[in-house]
């Protein structure tokens, strides 16, 4: 039920353990929610009657982009010979439970013919889109040659790849959502892997002129 400004009094909003700059109190459904003084959302469903005790650790959102070894951020590089990784990998203390990955490119121009990687020729390798989840095995989600194969990316659910045709450049946006049901367990050897395959560095100097290629994990501490 989404929250309106009527539904809230003063009388609502408690007190919460932890410095917070901000909470709200549902007393009909018994949901709270708050924010911290480092900007955190942090929720609790279990509410004895005249405060909320809240954990200020939990559910503090964590996202990066992935990186390769060298510390590199940017995606358009020469894996044709030596194939690149980039990595989130588990972190210690915290569980991350993954909501999204992101992928976000932006080119001069793109084309959506089944033929073709921004407005070049289809790559020969394939970018992996590869995770290692719960503690479990690696699995390959997605390998993208072409355009297309960012649909296979996006989801689910709902609509999770978006097209932005400007005057010079062209934008996509393809997001993989995992809504919280998979995550990279503390003290494990989990992550979540794009690997290069390709020569995508080159396309930076050529007609399509990749400009941007990144991809980003967002998820949560636990």
């Amino acid at each position: 039920m989404p929250l309106t400004d009527t539904e809230f009094s003063d009388s609502d909003i408690l007190n919460v353990s932890g410095t917070m700059s901000s909470s709200i109190f549902d007393p009909k459904s018994g949901f709270a929610a708050a924010v911290d003084g480092e900007n955190r959302l942090l929720v609790d469903a279990n509410i004895s009657s005249g405060s909320i005790t809240v954990d200020t650790e939990p559910f503090a959102v964590q996202f990066g982009v992935l990186l390769a070894s060298t510390g590199a951020t940017d995606l358009r590089v020469d894996g044709s010979s030596t194939p690149v990784s980039f990595r989130f990998d588990a972190i210690s203390g915290s569980n991350i439970r993954i909501r999204e990955l992101r992928f976000i490119m932006t080119a001069q121009k793109l084309k959506f013919d089944g033929t073709s990687f921004a407005a070049s020729p289809q790559l020969t390798n394939g970018i992996q889109f590869n995770l290692k989840v719960n503690a479990g095995t690696t699995a390959s989600m997605a390998t993208i040659k072409q355009n297309e194969d960012f649909l296979r990316v996006a989801g689910p659910p709902g609509q999770n790849l978006w097209i932005e045709y400007g005057g010079q450049n062209d934008v996509l946006t393809a997001v993989h959502v995992f809504d919280g049901k998979m995550q990279l367990v503390t003290g494990s050897t989990d992550f979540v892997e794009v690997k290069i395959q390709d020569d995508l560095a080159s396309l930076a100097s050529t007609s399509c002129k990749i400009k941007y290629f990144t991809a980003t994990l967002y998820g949560f501490r636990e």
